[in-house]
């Protein structure tokens, strides 16, 4: 794979979905020494004095991951990722991690939380949206993984292709890439440098080379898949 290095600020994107229907959240707030693990001090307190902590807390979570990944296209690399390290404001919608600033735009409902993250830089509305693994698996004719893999993806794409819903939400960030690009979908790909599982990031490729005017980001948790992608002002097809 080429290195594309570090993204433009305008295309740095993160999303992250959390399933409110899984265990894990229907459970309650996680163990203590997991807060403390996750949360600041700071962002610590406002939970304990937050009408909805449950809420809350995953939505820190999500925010976390998001900034992580949109940090990962500003710098061209994972940083560590010690979530206390990122500072989530969800009065502000905002989350700092060092020197960076992110701007958060959250949608929440009774089934999932999606966080988006952002730079300054990025379009004030990023492109996102967000579907269930059945609606998806639906629309591309109820195929299995594994033909689903070998018949949408490209060499390339297919090592990061672990299972259906990794599957499903790159076929979803790549025909909304295309569709904000103003491109023929068969021109792009949705590729992850080679390392460990969590820090691969998904590049895409327009004509078999990364490109630096779109950035794009993928999450799925239990039966929920969110994709976003930002486009720079100068992208377009060509």
């Amino acid at each position: 794979m080429i290195d594309p290095g570090p993204l433009p600020a305008a295309t740095a994107i993160g999303v992250d979905v959390v399933d409110c229907r899984d265990p894990r959240v229907l459970r309650g707030l996680p163990k203590d020494r997991t807060v403390e693990r996750v949360l600041s001090a700071s962002e610590a307190a406002r939970l304990a004095a937050s009408g909805d902590p449950v809420r809350d807390f995953w939505l820190h979570w999500g925010a976390k991951e998001a900034a992580f990944k949109a940090v990962t296209l500003l710098r061209g690399a994972p940083p560590v990722f010690a979530h206390a390290a990122f500072e989530v404001d969800l009065d502000t919608e905002r989350v700092r991690y060092g020197e960076i600033e992110l701007a958060l735009t959250v949608h929440a409902t009774a089934e999932r939380l999606v966080v988006v993250a952002r730079s300054a830089e990025a379009a004030e509305h990023p492109t996102w949206a967000a579907g269930t693994v059945e609606a998806l698996h639906r629309g591309v004719g109820g195929l299995d993984v594994d033909r689903l893999r070998e018949g949408s993806f490209s060499a390339e794409e297919r090592d990061a292709v672990r299972g259906l819903p990794s599957a499903l939400v790159r076929l979803a960030v790549r025909s909304e890439a295309a569709h904000c690009l103003g491109v023929e979908e068969r021109r792009l790909q949705v590729v992850c440098p080679p390392g460990p599982t969590g820090r691969r990031p998904p590049y895409l490729h327009l004509d078999g080379a990364p490109s630096t005017d779109i950035g794009i980001s993928i999450s799925h948790d239990g039966d929920w898949l969110a994709w976003a992608v930002s486009v720079s002002g100068s992208a377009g097809g060509s």
